[in-house]
């Protein structure tokens, strides 16, 4: 059994088979592979850990999504939380382009 660096066992990775403890740092990228794939010094293979700054950017995503569609009463609306008119963007703008960098990076 093996556990990549990103589940929470310590911050190391630990080989059952080997029974020692290899540092994260000993992990190597495995030539001819895709992104993400590692390989453990013994030649066995981890999963590969999630992205923590995207999961980050997916939550503020979702954050603003409740934010910019639920901004109180519709008769008083802080103006940075409606769109633009026509020229220009606002904070409400730009929601749903982060929301669809986000699955284009996850389903890479």
């Amino acid at each position: 059994m093996l556990l990549c660096p990103s589940d929470r066992s310590g911050g190391s990775a630990l080989s059952s088979d080997a029974g020692r403890r290899v540092p994260p740092r000993a992990l190597t990228a495995v030539p001819g592979d895709s992104l993400g794939q590692h390989s453990h010094p013994n030649g066995q293979r981890l999963r590969p850990g999630r992205i923590v700054a995207l999961d980050a950017l997916r939550g503020l995503t979702i954050a603003g999504m409740l934010t910019v569609n639920t901004p109180g009463t519709w008769a008083h609306v802080y103006p940075p939380l409606l769109h633009a008119e026509w020229h220009g963007w606002t904070y409400t703008d730009t929601i749903f382009p982060f929301f669809l960098f986000v699955v284009g990076v996850s389903l890479v």
